[in-house]
């Protein structure tokens, strides 16, 4: 099931859910920003799951969040919407490194994405961002990831906003700014 929702996610970066009937089957449909299941979760805390360091370490949610603003950001190497947001995080990211924490999600299926895929990426980027590694689905079945990229901002463990589509430097500057206030 992990492999089938790693699947449809992937078939675009920006719109797909799966639902699985009771006779097994499978149907898709379309997300867009308004509808985004992630979206629903502005206002509440932090779900528990887990997800992996690089050295195969599980890591709990809670530990992700540190003693200042959080930005989660779920994304994959191989999506067009992520190779359009990382450039913009990468800058967000080295303003704000010293006020909020970041932690890069990477949606890893271990076929289309690996983390070897993902780190080679970042190396070739010259992207600094931390990253952690989703290997189970966690962000689909916990944070409600319907499309990549969606970025979280986190305040404490409480989820303030959820960005579901590409987003620009200002936007996402006058976002940390109001959570920083």
């Amino acid at each position: 099931m992990v492999a089938l929702a790693f699947f449809v996610l992937g078939t675009a970066c920006t719109s797909s859910k799966t639902t699985s009937t009771s006779n097994g089957e499978t149907t898709s449909s379309s997300t867009t920003a308004s509808t985004n299941t992630a979206k629903n979760l502005e206002g509440k805390t932090v779900p528990d799951f887990k997800v992996s360091t690089a050295s195969g370490e599980e890591l709990p949610s809670d530990q992700l969040l540190g003693s200042k603003a959080t930005m989660l950001i779920v994304w994959a190497s191989w999506c067009p919407d992520c190779q359009q947001q990382l450039p913009i995080i990468e800058k967000v990211y080295q303003s704000y490194k010293d006020r909020v924490d970041f932690v890069g999600i990477n949606y890893t299926d271990g076929d289309r994405e690996t983390q070897e895929k993902a780190m080679q990426y970042l190396k070739d980027k010259g992207y600094t961002i931390p990253i952690v590694f989703d290997k189970t689905g966690a962000t689909q079945d916990f944070l409600g990831v319907e499309s990549i990229p969606t970025m979280y901002l986190i305040k404490g463990n409480q989820i303030e906003k959820v960005f579901v589509e590409v987003e620009t430097e200002e936007t996402l500057q006058t976002a940390l700014d109001s959570l920083l206030n």
